[in-house]
């Protein structure tokens, strides 16, 4: 059991979809329904001061340091020779120190076990705290106010004029959830001209909340979109204001501003908001299938236009929140979540009781017979002083020996993952770390006082050293064995070098690897695939023949007859429509109750990303379906890197999105130019 990050909250951030707001069903003269004052709520970043793992000691360090022990070694006089301590190879375990050292750790098996509890709980929290970030209209559009004044700028240019219904609509939910547990508020709208709603700031009052929604109602969206303007007026006015009050600037816009160039406004945020106290928080609304409008001299992406808001709500001390039509694409408050989250996810990893900490168990009954050969002055190598050795613990070679091994000549069908199992350097036991992981592999320098100098030891230069992690550490390996490590490595590493091109080969390139006998397509056929139509037939084409012809495929016989029909048929589609990848996925899943899907996909889709999700999880439990996704012509980098890859990690299957062809070259050049001719056998 692992702690998961991504996965569950994904059924969370796309629960919001504005583009369900029409204009017929959007009753405009409904008076509003305002919710009780409540306190204020604090930033992710105040709220994980207090509920952070560092805050409440489940770093994963802290846990261990009581029972964390430096390798060491001394010199003997009695017996004329250096050595080093062997209890730690049955008592403890190695432990990799957040500095690359290794130390030898000993903890009861009990304490990790109620720490791993204790970091499902912390998870909990998290997720919790995720959830009631997202489930709020207002909080999903706006993020969070926190500030007891608030000034609210609304961008109302021409370009939003698609959009008036839904930015009223996102005013009525931030003046009915939000709003009302303030101490003063003013509302501000702007195009070419600014214009305040009020010239002060008022009390939340129902009168004035309800006052300030009929006027932006009765407001109409034209002119340009001069957001220094706005932002000039509202921090000028916050700056005579009340000091004792927190204060903040929630802007909703749907592009760059006007003012060329933008570090203009650049460094009149930055100026103002440092000296002032004033908070600025940008809310970025992008509707997703819509092309982005601007006056900018050049054509802008939505990635451009969010890069350029995010600076601007860091230059003023603010929070950055970008949502779409389909649900958040991004949030300063979620993302420190997700970090921590992340972080306590690492912490069970690195903890969790497989093989490598069971021996700590075993180890425990060795820690209380320690050998007294000759008073305290040996006691100091081991952890429990003054028991003794009923028995005498076999010693343990701790040479390092460079094996031999047969490599495949031919590509086997099964995923890189799987392949890595038996192929990967740590299964080679090629790994450099496990070579020189050893007490007697450490580098040190001591302080002669008569020279008044750190010197090495007497013999490190006679071994080869590598540098790892800033730590400087020997190879006690022969010249022989160092030639030997290094012939197997770059056998390895041409070896890899034949698997990328053969990857990165005929159908592979556009479609992965197709692994299963049974297989269904599912090919997105909507409008937006129009461009890569054409490209996608042919390699189609190719990958009937290439690999479900070859691998034989069960589920309609791929016999050259039907291989045939199949390529004629796609010759005929043509794209329309939108993407129905729920009613793909139920059609796919129904043929058995074996197999592997394949959705092709451009990333945009037509519904819910959670109930795709969920249908795709119901579909596929307790049957052998997994289904691989494969992201073609994706202008939504966040959809197809959010979506596209949960929907395939979610059902066990893997995640393809094609390389472009300048990638493909560069990665074709680089693995075949830096290798010396090897045999691989």
């Amino acid at each position: 059991m692992t702690v998961s990050v991504v996965s569950e909250i994904s059924k969370d951030l796309d629960s919001l979809s504005l583009s369900d707001l029409k204009s017929e069903t959007y009753d405009t003269s409904v008076a509003l329904c305002i919710q009780p004052p409540a306190p204020l709520p604090t930033t992710s970043a105040e709220w994980l001061k207090t509920h952070s793992l560092k805050a409440k000691k489940l770093g994963l360090y802290q846990l261990l340091a009581p029972n964390v022990y430096s390798p060491l070694e001394g010199f003997v006089p009695i017996l004329g020779k250096t050595v080093h301590s062997t209890v730690h190879e049955k008592a403890m375990v190695q432990f990799e120190w957040h500095d690359g050292t290794v130390k030898n750790v000993h903890v009861d098996p009990s304490l990790l076990q109620n720490y791993q509890k204790q970091l499902l709980e912390a998870e909990r929290v998290l997720e919790d705290r995720v959830v009631w970030l997202s489930n709020t209209g207002s909080r999903q559009i706006w993020g969070i106010v926190c500030e007891q004044r608030v000034q609210v700028l609304l961008d109302m240019s021409e370009m939003n004029s698609h959009y008036q219904l839904h930015i009223q609509h996102a005013v009525r939910l931030l003046l009915q959830e939000q709003l009302p547990s303030t101490h003063s508020f003013n509302v501000t709208v702007f195009g070419s001209d600014v214009k305040p709603w009020r010239e002060q700031m008022v009390p939340p009052t129902h009168e004035n909340l309800q006052d300030v929604l009929q006027w932006i109602q009765g407001l109409e969206c034209g002119g340009g979109r001069n957001t220094l303007a706005a932002i000039r007026r509202a921090v000028e006015d916050e700056s005579n204001s009340d000091s004792s009050l927190t204060r903040g600037v929630y802007i909703l816009t749907t592009g760059m501003p006007d003012q060329d160039p933008v570090r203009t406004t650049f460094a009149y945020v930055s100026e103002c908001c440092s000296g002032s106290g004033v908070r600025l928080h940008v809310c970025l609304f992008a509707g997703e299938n819509e092309p982005l409008r601007c006056l900018a001299p050049r054509y802008v992406t939505w990635a451009e236009t969010a890069h350029v808001l995010r600076g601007l709500a860091h230059a003023g001390n603010g929070r950055f929140h970008w949502i779409t039509d389909t649900g958040i694409v991004e949030s300063d408050d979620i993302i420190v979540l997700i970090g921590e989250m992340e972080k306590a996810a690492n912490y069970w990893q690195k903890v969790r009781l497989d093989s490598h900490f069971r021996n700590m168990q075993q180890g425990s009954v060795y820690c209380t017979l320690v050998v007294l050969l000759a008073g305290p002055y040996y006691n100091s190598f081991f952890c429990t002083p003054g028991a003794v050795f009923k028995t005498y613990l076999k010693p343990k070679s701790m040479q390092k020996t460079i094996s031999t091994f047969k490599l495949p000549k031919h590509e086997d069908i099964c995923s890189t993952k799987q392949w890595l199992k038996q192929f990967g350097i740590r299964s080679l036991k090629l790994d450099l770390h496990k070579l020189v992981s050893g007490p007697e592999c450490t580098h040190r320098k001591k302080l002669v006082r008569t020279v008044l100098k750190s010197v090495s030891a007497k013999y490190c230069t006679i071994f080869p050293s590598v540098q790892l992690n800033g730590c400087v550490r020997h190879l006690l390996l022969s010249p022989g064995e160092l030639k030997q490590y290094l012939l197997q490595t770059e056998r390895v590493l041409q070896r890899y070098a034949q698997r990328m091109q053969w990857l990165l080969s005929g159908s592979r390139r556009m479609f992965g690897c197709v692994l299963e006998q049974a297989v269904c397509v599912l090919l997105d056929m909507s409008g937006s695939m129009a461009p890569c139509l054409p490209k996608l037939q042919k390699e189609l084409a190719s990958l009937i023949w290439e690999q479900l012809h070859t691998n034989s495929a069960e589920l309609v016989e791929a016999s050259e007859e039907r291989c045939k029909e199949a390529v004629q048929w796609l010759g005929q589609l043509s794209t329309h429509g939108s993407t129905s990848t729920l009613h793909a996925l139920q059609a796919g899943c129904a043929f058995e109750d074996s197999l592997g899907v394949y959705l092709i996909t451009d990333g945009r889709f037509d519904c819910s990303c959670s109930l795709v999700l969920k249908e795709a999880e119901r579909l596929t439990a307790g049957k052998n379906i997994v289904v691989h996704t494969i992201a073609l012509n994706c202008q939504d980098r966040w959809a197809t890197k959010y979506f596209v890859l949960c929907l395939a990690h979610k059902t066990r299957g893997r995640f393809h999105e094609v390389p472009s062809h300048t990638d493909t070259a560069a990665a074709k050049e680089l693995l075949s130019s830096n290798f010396s001719e090897v045999e691989v056998s």
